[in-house]
């Protein structure tokens, strides 16, 4: 063969090592009992290699039909399926829901949440001189009074701290300012809050998230809607649980001379 014929290229395996075939012969020579690793094994024999290459292999196959295929499922594994009659057969499998319900003895029946539930709220003295309503909503991220509680009261507030407040349904109201450590008092305890003093809200007083994480708060709600509020002194480590109540209506008018109208009559 010329030059210009020689191949460009030859197979070789990658375990193909002439290195093993040498170790391998010697100790032949000098060994009455010979024990081959799998990579000499490998090495040595093409035949080999080409067994483990079709052992190992995937390969396509052909689908078994519906009847091998369900050969080795115990009867009743598949809770709820039914096998149908029409042409070609199959399985129906119904809601898993309802499947698991049935299975766990629920009888099918789920309980659910009501369309709307009741805000609540706590009786809290405010600057040592009235109990006022004060609902409670960690969705907030301030402690808002109206304006006709702060007059009742003789709150003072600075009219130079504004804020820019914007509802749910995205109105944006400014507030008329803002009190400083206002005590809110609910036997044995008394609690210091930054008011911003709003006109004439939908509330009389409404305690958002700085109340919660002063007071460390943890809520538990029952399924008839009643609810009660842990809360710690942060001054004195006192730990009470306080009974909410349902919210009321706003009792104070402000400064415009009358209260925004309550949520709830516009469901009416």
């Amino acid at each position: 063969m010329t030059r210009s014929q020689e191949p460009a290229y030859r197979t070789l395996a990658p375990v193909q090592d002439p290195k093993l075939a040498e170790d391998v012969y010697q100790r032949t020579m000098k060994e009455t009992t010979i024990t081959l690793s799998a990579e000499e094994l490998l090495s040595l024999s093409p035949e080999v290699r080409q067994k483990f290459k079709d052992a190992i292999m995937p390969r396509r196959v052909n689908v078994a039909p519906k009847a091998a295929a369900l050969s080795n499922v115990a009867d009743g594994a598949l809770p709820f399926a039914d096998e149908t009659g029409g042409e070609g057969g199959g399985w129906i499998i119904p809601d898993p829901a309802e499947a698991f319900y049935q299975l766990h003895g629920h009888g099918g029946k789920v309980r659910v949440a009501r369309d709307s539930a009741s805000l609540r709220s706590i009786m809290m003295i405010v600057e040592h001189k009235e109990e006022v309503e004060c609902i409670l909503d960690n969705g907030c991220m301030v402690v808002a009074m109206s304006d006709g509680v702060c007059h009742a009261l003789g709150v003072t507030y600075d009219l130079t701290f504004r804020l820019q407040m914007e509802s749910a349904n995205g109105e944006v109201d400014e507030t008329l300012g803002l009190a400083w450590n206002v005590p809110f008092s609910i036997r044995p305890v008394t609690l210091f809050f930054q008011v911003h003093v709003v006109s004439s809200p939908a509330y009389n007083i409404l305690l958002g998230r700085p109340f919660d994480v002063l007071t460390e708060s943890c809520v538990k709600d029952f399924q008839n809607e009643n609810q009660t509020i842990t809360i710690t002194d942060p001054n004195t480590g006192k730990t009470i649980a306080i009974p909410t109540v349902q919210r009321g209506r706003p009792c104070y008018v402000g400064q415009s001379g009358r209260n925004q109208p309550d949520f709830r009559q516009s469901r009416n």
